[in-house]
C-alpha cells in the first residue's frame, strides 16, 4: 500500500520548498554594544542591528547565525580572513574600509561624541588637559582620535580598549574621565540609566551598513539591500531606529530573539512539521481515494 503512494508523497515534496541546503550566513556580531546588540533583562538577544537583519531575513529568504565577539577588532580581522561571511554591528561606511570591505546600502546615520559621567567636573572641551580618554580599538572613533581630533587627544592620555562593555565599564569605575563613542549609544545609555551625559555634540556624522569581505559575497549583499528597500517602505526600519532613539522606553520592548547560534528563518525549524503534515495529508487522499474506487486495493 505505502508503495503505492510513494509517488505522490515525492510530488509533494518536490513542491515543497527546501531550505536545508541553502547556505547559512554567519554574522559577526559584539556580544554587547547597547543599543546595536545587546541581551536585554529577560535573557533576550536583541538590539537595533538584531531586529533589522531578522525583519531583512525575514523578507528575503535567506538564513544566518552568529559568531559572537567581545573584541570588536578581531570580528574585523576574521571577516577579512574569511572566518565569517559578514558583519551587522554599527559599522561606519568610510573610504578606508571600502579598500578592505564591501558595504551594503546604509541604514542609519551615527555620530561621535565624547561622554563623561553626570558628577564630572568636566564641562567642555577647554577642560581636557592631562585627562585619560577611552576608545574601542578598530573602531571609527579610533581613527578620528589619531587623525582627525589628534591634536586635541594629543593634550590626553588615550586608553585604547576591546569593547563597548569595557569602555563603559571602566568610565563608570573611574579609571576614564571621559570616553569617545556613538551618539546612539549615548542616548540609549542615558535613557536606561546610566548617569553619563555628552560633552560635545556629535564631531563627525557617518553613514551605518553592513559589511562583507571585498568581492566575496555579491549574493548576500544583494538580498540585503532588497530587504532594506522594502523595510524602509514599509516603515520597519525606523520603527526600530525610533525605539531605541527618540522613543526610548524598556528593553522589555525589544523584539524577541533567541540567544543562540541556531539558523533564524525558516530553514530547518519548518522542515519536520511539514513533512509531518505533507504525510498526512498525502495518506488523507489516498484513503479518501480508495473509498471513492479510484485507487484500486493492494494484495
Amino acid at each position: 500500500m505505502f508503495l503505492g503512494i510513494l509517488p505522490l508523497i515525492l510530488a509533494s515534496f518536490l513542491s515543497f520548498p527546501v531550505f536545508a541546503d541553502e547556505k547559512v550566513y554567519l554574522f559577526g556580531i559584539e556580544k554587547n554594544s547597547v543599543p546595536y546588540e545587546f541581551t536585554n533583562d529577560r535573557g533576550v538577544f536583541t538590539g537595533v542591528d538584531v531586529e533589522i537583519l531578522k525583519e531583512i531575513s525575514n523578507l528575503t529568504h535567506f538564513q544566518y547565525k552568529f559568531e559572537y565577539y567581545d573584541d570588536f577588532y578581531k570580528m574585523l580581522e576574521d571577516l577579512q580572513n574569511g572566518k565569517t561571511d559578514a558583519i551587522l554591528n554599527n559599522i561606519y561606511m568610510t573610504d578606508e574600509r571600502k579598500k578592505v570591505f564591501d558595504f551594503s546600502d546604509s541604514y542609519y546615520l551615527d555620530g561621535t561624541q565624547l561622554a563623561v559621567m553626570d558628577n564630572s567636573d568636566l564641562r567642555n572641551l577647554a577642560d581636557f588637559k592631562g585627562k585619560t580618554i577611552g576608545v574601542v580599538e578598530g573602531t571609527v572613533n579610533e581613527v578620528f582620535l589619531k587623525t582627525k581630533d589628534k591634536e586635541f587627544f594629543e593634550k590626553n592620555k588615550q586608553v585604547i580598549l576591546k569593547s563597548n562593555e569595557e569602555l563603559y565599564r571602566q568610565l563608570e569605575d573611574g579609571r576614564l574621565d571621559a570616553v569617545y563613542t556613538n551618539a546612539m549609544e549615548l542616548s540609549y545609555s542615558k535613557a536606561h540609566g546610566k548617569q553619563i551625559r555628552a560633552i560635545s555634540p556629535d564631531l563627525h556624522e557617518l553613514p551605518i551598513a553592513m559589511i562583507v569581505k571585498k568581492a566575496e559575497d555579491s549574493a548576500l549583499l544583494e538580498k540585503f539591500n532588497d530587504g532594506l528597500e522594502r523595510i524602509e517602505e514599509n516603515g520597519k526600519l525606523d520603527e526600530i531606529i525610533e525605539k531605541y532613539t527618540t522613543n526610548v522606553t524598556s528593553e522589555d520592548d525589544a523584539i524577541e530573539f533567541k540567544k543562540n547560534n541556531s539558523t533564524n528563518a525558516l530553514g530547518g525549524v519548518l522542515i519536520l512539521p511539514g513533512i509531518i503534515v505533507l504525510l498526512g495529508f498525502s495518506f488523507g487522499i489516498y484513503f479518501w481515494n480508495r473509498k471513492k474506487g479510484m485507487i484500486p486495493p493492494t494484495e
